[in-house]
């Protein structure tokens, strides 16, 4: 597949690198992985980000993960491949084969529908709280494709970006909207990017990003109670 694969994961992680890298090889995904170094927050000063041309967004504080998912977009579209799956450290899933189901399934859906963004998995804040997810049908997302398994649904604003396929079309929008000019959470410049709504949330991040992205996520399955997609973030 035409595919490149970045993880993003601190040095000091020792124990999630070993995790993510024996699953990602049980998937059949390591040859074409790339384990992203990721930048400690304390490293980032006036140095780092003038030589690496990088602004903070408003009053946001230092936000190192915004960087390494700046950085692996970059790298990614300077790699001629036609998709990105892009991972944190963190992330986690129980039953091999799951990742390269569902990405391939998606690129062959994809061919007709051209999203530019697939969320494979996510929080969505709306419907939850500290007793997890009650029902994804209360995001009302707008069903795409029906499936047994799960649905494809136009994501609303959704959080917890640590597991999510981009085209090359949808990188090269991102870039173009330069987002090293204003470093934030990731969680906040994609679904900037895509939902329309973003102004009720957050005037001054609606106003920085347009919605250009076409974007596409998994309806289901909700695990550890408030995780939508095919996989979690386990510390």
């Amino acid at each position: 597949m035409n595919l490149k694969v970045y993880c993003i994961n601190l040095k000091e992680e020792i124990l999630k690198k070993e995790r993510i890298t024996k699953l990602l090889k049980e998937e059949g995904l390591s040859d074409i992985t790339l384990m992203f170094d990721g930048i400690h927050y304390s490293e980032i000063d006036e140095d780092f980000l003038k030589s690496n041309d990088l602004k903070i967004f408003d009053e946001w504080t230092i936000e190192d993960c915004g960087i390494h998912h700046y950085f692996c977009w970059k790298a990614f579209f300077e790699s001629g491949a036609r998709y990105g799956l892009f991972f944190e450290d963190d992330c986690y899933w129980e039953e091999t084969g799951t990742i390269k189901k569902t990405v391939e399934e998606f690129m062959s859906f994809n061919k007709d529908y051209k999203a530019d963004l697939f969320y494979l998995s996510r929080i969505i804040p709306e419907i939850d709280n500290d007793q997890g997810v009650i029902s994804t049908e209360d995001a009302k997302e707008e069903i795409v494709k029906r499936d047994a398994d799960y649905n494809y649904v136009i994501p609303t604003y959704s959080y917890n970006l640590n597991a999510y396929v981009l085209s090359r079309e949808g990188v090269a929008k991102i870039l173009d909207q330069k987002p090293n000019h204003s470093i934030m959470t990731p969680d906040e410049i994609i679904p900037a990017m895509y939902f329309k709504d973003m102004n009720k949330r957050h005037p001054k991040i609606a106003k920085r990003f347009n919605p250009t992205l076409k974007a596409l996520a998994l309806g289901g399955p909700t695990l550890d109670g408030r995780f939508v997609g095919v996989c979690v973030q386990r510390g």
